[in-house]
């Protein structure tokens, strides 16, 4: 086989047609041109590198992040406190406020952790406060007070120091900070920590007030920004607490200062921790404080210059102005506690500027009384101040001004400040107050119905106060006073009297406020009824009820009270006082109301309380209060002068309280009233008295007649003696009187009761036997005194007149009549005529005649 024909020749040809030389270009080349079709993938470049990664999947049964926080404490977005703590450092404010809330969240849910990591978290919380984002910084301050310092202030004292100098490291760098809004938050948290912890300031206390001295020397926040004025000088004012409370322990030599939350004016949250604190640097401190002084003056005169230009109440100037007074004050307060005198006399002008500009100041930013023990304080330094003489001429000013303090002021508050203010007021000399009694005058009747029912204390204080006004100042108007009234009772329109608290009040206060009435006497004509009325009331103890009657006189001797009052008074105390349910006679009528026809003996033990019911021991009668306040009266009424002119000007009230039926009691203590003045008196003559003396003789014997048969219970006599003896004093001076009286009975006898009433309010017996032995009764008993035989000889006809009654009604056939009456009646006719015999005012012939027939 050979070759094909023409092959190698033919091939070399045709390529040597297909190919044609290319031209030249002109010019030079740098790059190759490519012509690319569109839609098609390039090529990698030659020197490409290969990114492709080959890797297999890794299949693991748990990859939740859930599963490994098993049993952790998180928050609610799943956090845990390490997460957090990490957080708080974030560059995004909004990371950082959401951090701290989240720690906050497991604080509050969690308490074991805050126990667990309590130092790691202050560490690196500590860092936030010089952060630049406010909420974050405010937030930090919420967490440290309501829960990481609470829980720090249980631990020991020596953990506790090295966990607050991080603190206070960091807070001393954000006082000197750039920012004025992280400066003022660091006096915040200085405030909180030396509120918490006290110990820990001396420490810092030189640098503090540095630092204090630096910001308030800021012109632009003096004058411009209230509120962070406010802040600041809030923060100082605690720190010189501190400060002063030590200087007053030096005083006390390192004892306790007496309550320290009413000698202060701020309220410690804790009690300080001695263990590990160290005493101040005095003599650095007070060339840092003399330096606040001019600062903090310079304050008080924008301050006050501002609030004297608005109308209106301004909130934040007030405030200010209260703050940087109780600066200045406790600088004044450490200065005095050092020896001088003038830093005194600086306190007191603040005290005056306060009070001057009272009317612009909001008292809900600084209440009254903790201005009250401000001044409570001055009040007791005064007393041991070495310039009487000055402190007099400086604190007299403040005096006029106090009334309306206290007034607004708590209880507690009010009654240190009057303590306070009475001992020195009236310790050595009384003149330097002449010019200012009216105002105290005018407030403090106010004061004292304001807290009599809430705190004794204080009403004793301005009882006292009051007493010592009306010592001092005798001479001195009383219209103010007026309201002191109202003490004693209020006269309704319709003439009752309602209680005012004086009944309630302690003894003491009691004595105090009768003892004022002496100095006051302008106000007694409008005391006397309401006066009248408490002493009526079974709640006063009978000391006070005989001591109003001896002040009264004791005003009425020395010309300050008219003798109309005076005896009005008196009348009245007799006539209405009323003697406890449990006596003798109340108990002894409601049983005649009950039967009157009965026979029964009734006996009642006498104690030396009174007379009680077998059945009935626990009740205590007031009769021996009554048997005093008579003594009492009629001793009183024989001091004013001649009996019968006395009696002359009282005879109106007497008659008027007699027409009013009285107790028994009573209608007894009017009679004595009567002898004791005039037993004489031709007014006794009268038909209405006459008939109300019978009466009252009636009452008396109605007990004791019914053992006539059998003779007279010694006990039941002693009572009627008691009764009768006024009305035998009258008859042995008036025979006239005596007469009437036996004419009455004469009428009772006989059936003629109509003419008076009883007093008890019950009805007579219709019992002859009954009513001849009450008649009975009462004739023996005056026969047996031998004054009255001569007196009685003048009404023998009515005498006789009775016992001719007696002896025709034995001789006639009375129907209805028992055995036993007519035996009563015979005995009764037969005493009564062995009685008349021993008269000598009739033959024995004439009485003789009188026997009985049947």
């Amino acid at each position: 086989m050979g070759r094909p024909k023409g092959g190698a020749a033919a091939s070399s040809s045709s390529s040597s047609k297909k190919q044609k030389p290319k031209p030249k270009q002109r010019g030079g080349v740098d790059f190759k041109k490519y012509k690319h079709k569109v839609g098609r993938k390039l090529p990698p470049a030659k020197n490409a590198t290969n990114t492709e990664i080959k890797s297999k999947a890794i299949v693991l049964p748990e990859q939740s992040m859930a599963s490994e926080r098993a049993g952790m404490a998180v928050n609610k977005r799943g956090l845990t406190l390490r997460e957090l703590l990490q957080q708080t450092a974030h560059y995004n404010a909004k990371v950082r406020r959401a951090a701290l809330n989240g720690i906050k969240d497991i604080v509050v849910k969690h308490p074991a952790e805050l126990k667990l990591h309590k130092v790691a978290i202050i560490e690196k919380l500590q860092e936030r406060i010089c952060d630049t984002d406010k909420v974050v910084r405010e937030s930090l301050y919420n967490i440290l007070q309501s829960l990481i310092f609470p829980s720090l202030k249980e631990d020991n004292a020596i953990s506790t120091r090295g966990t607050l100098f991080l603190l206070m490291a960091n807070i001393m760098n954000g006082m000197t900070h750039l920012s004025i809004d992280i400066q003022l938050m660091a006096f915040k948290f200085l405030e909180l920590v030396v509120l918490n912890f006290p110990s820990s300031f001396p420490s810092y206390a030189e640098q503090v007030f540095n630092n204090f001295v630096a910001v308030l020397s800021n012109d632009r926040m003096n004058l411009h920004d209230r509120n962070k004025l406010n802040s600041v000088l809030s923060g100082l004012a605690h720190c010189l607490s501190l400060v002063a409370k030590e200087t007053e322990n030096d005083d006390t030599s390192n004892q306790q200062v007496h309550n320290l939350s009413a000698r202060e004016l701020w309220k410690c949250t804790t009690v300080e921790d001695n263990s590990g604190g160290r005493a101040f640097a005095m003599s650095n401190l007070l060339v840092k404080l003399q330096s606040l002084v001019q600062i903090l003056i310079n304050s008080v005169e924008v301050s006050a210059s501002e609030l004297c230009a608005k109308s209106a109440v301004d909130a934040q100037s007030s405030e200010a102005l209260l703050s940087a007074l109780h600066c200045l004050d406790l600088i004044c307060r450490i200065f005095i506690h050092e020896g001088d005198d003038k830093f005194f006399i600086f306190n007191l002008k603040i005290a005056e500027i306060f009070l001057c500009l009272s009317a612009w100041i909001d008292s809900t930013m600084f209440p009254a009384e903790e201005f009250c023990h401000f001044v409570s304080f001055l009040f007791t330094k005064a007393k041991t101040l070495r310039n009487k003489d000055l402190m007099e001429m400086y604190l007299n000013p403040l005096i006029i001004y106090i009334p309306g303090l206290i007034s607004n002021a708590a209880d507690d508050s009010k009654g240190y400040l009057l303590e306070e203010k009475t001992g020195i007021w009236f310790s050595e000399n009384d003149s330097g107050v002449l010019g200012y009694h009216d105002a105290w005058i005018h407030e403090l009747p106010r004061i004292l119905l304001q807290s009599i029912d809430k705190a004794h204390s204080v009403t004793k204080v301005v009882l006292e106060l009051l007493l010592r006004i009306g010592q001092c100042f005798p001479t001195m108007d009383c219209g103010n006073l007026r309201p002191l009234i109202k003490l004693f009772g209020v006269e309704s329109s319709s003439g009752t009297v309602d209680l005012g608290p004086f009944v309630n009040l302690p003894r003491d206060c009691q004595e105090l406020a009768i003892s004022c009435l002496y100095y006051f006497p302008s106000l007694l004509p409008d005391i006397i009824k309401p006066l009248a009325s408490c002493c009526l009331s079974d709640a006063l103890e009978p000391l006070i009820l005989f001591r109003v009657v001896e002040v009264l006189q004791s005003t009425y001797k020395a010309g300050n009270l008219q003798i109309t009052e005076q005896l009005s008074f008196l009348s009245l105390l007799m006539a209405r006082f009323r003697v406890h349910p449990g006596d003798y006679l109340n108990i002894l009528f409601y049983l005649l109301a009950l039967s009157l026809s009965s026979l029964t003996v009734v006996f009642y033990f006498v104690e030396p309380g009174g007379i009680v019911t077998p059945g009935d021991s626990s009740k205590v009668s007031n009769w021996d209060t009554f048997k005093s306040l008579n003594r009492l009266i009629l001793t009183s009424l024989s001091e004013m002068g001649d009996g019968s002119l006395v009696l002359e000007l009282m005879w109106n009230n007497l008659s008027n309280a007699i027409a009013q039926k009285p107790s028994m009691h009573n209608m007894n203590g009017l009679f004595r009233i009567i002898v004791t003045l005039d037993a004489g008196t031709s007014k006794l003559m009268n038909e209405d008295v006459v008939k109300l003396i019978a009466g009252y003789l009636v009452d008396a014997s109605l007990d004791l007649s019914k053992t006539i048969e059998f003779g007279f219970q010694p006990d039941k006599t002693r009572l009627f003696q008691y009764f009768i003896k006024p009305c035998t004093i009258m008859f042995d001076k008036n025979d006239k009187v005596l007469c009437s009286t036996v004419e009455m009975l004469k009428s009772f006898v006989t059936g003629d009761d109509h003419l008076f009433s009883s007093l008890s309010n019950v009805n007579y017996p219709g019992e002859l036997s009954c009513r001849v032995c009450v008649v009975t009764t009462i004739l023996i008993f005056l026969c047996n005194d031998r004054k009255l035989h001569r007196n009685l000889s003048f009404g023998k006809s009515a005498i006789k007149d009775i016992l001719d009654y007696v002896r025709h009604q034995l001789d006639s056939s009375l129907p209805n009549v028992t055995y036993e009456e007519k035996q009563k009646l015979k005995s009764a006719f037969e005493q009564l005529k062995t009685k008349a015999l021993q008269l000598n005012c009739w033959d024995r012939s004439e009485l003789e005649g009188l026997s009985i027939t049947r």
